[in-house]
């Protein structure tokens, strides 16, 4: 009985934890917020959006967090007239993959004044980081924290991306 007790002592507050570190929002908006509300709140924090559509809301040249991101994406599920914040998408270009491994630890830093991140490798055996927890499946992490390597701008090739969600906001399964 005394093991019983002194396992629980020790699990509870890894347990406190884990409900503490739920991703709910980002930039002053509710995962699961409607595009309208999301733009009003994201216009009053950063100004006008480089692009919105029915389904996003994408800036350019923004800080957030102390980290300077070349892109902000907001993408919304939509289920019927009805639109959900469903993922986030923070990027930090360049011309190298090492610098993207260092932007990439640099965000890990920051980020870990407030979460608890998991190391894990991607496809590639490249480093990547989940942390936080889904606000809709406690099973799920909140983040992916990565490098990636894209063909669309020869001269930034690599990102740094930190990546909320997609939760399942507006998903009927």
């Amino acid at each position: 009985m005394k093991k019983v007790m002194i396992s629980l002592l020790f699990l509870v507050p890894f347990i406190a934890y884990a409900q503490n570190d739920k991703v709910t929002e980002i930039c002053g908006v509710k995962f699961g917020s409607s595009i309208s509300s999301a733009k009003a709140i994201l216009e009053e924090k950063f100004g006008e959006a480089f692009n919105v559509s029915d389904e996003s809301i994408i800036y350019c040249s923004k800080s957030y967090g102390g980290i300077s991101f070349d892109f902000l994406a907001f993408q919304f599920t939509k289920s019927g007239s009805t639109t959900y914040l469903n993922q986030a998408a923070f990027t930090v270009l360049h011309k190298t993959k090492t610098e993207a491994e260092q932007e990439r630890e640099r965000i890990a830093e920051v980020l870990k004044r407030k979460y608890t991140l998991v190391p894990r490798k991607d496809s590639n055996g490249d480093a990547k980081y989940l942390g936080g927890t889904s606000p809709l499946n406690s099973n799920k992490c909140g983040f992916v924290l990565d490098i990636s390597k894209s063909s669309i701008l020869d001269s930034y090739p690599w990102s740094a991306r930190l990546i909320y969600g997609g939760y399942g906001y507006g998903e009927e399964f």
